[in-house]
């Protein structure tokens, strides 16, 4: 593996993380408050409600 490929690979890594975040944050602006709290309800419940929706 030559000094090019691993400069290829951090270089991708480094873009995709970077576009990871970039997302994030358009994402945090368009849906504000409300989409964190539609994930809060979701998540926020006991383990057994968790187990009965993916048996359905």
């Amino acid at each position: 593996m030559g000094i090019t490929m691993v400069l290829s690979l951090l270089s991708g890594v480094a873009l995709f993380l970077y576009g990871m975040a970039l997302m994030g944050d358009s994402l945090k602006k368009v849906a504000g408050n409300k989409l964190e709290l539609i994930l809060y309800k979701l998540t926020n419940s006991p383990p057994i409600k968790g187990l009965l929706l993916v048996q359905s």
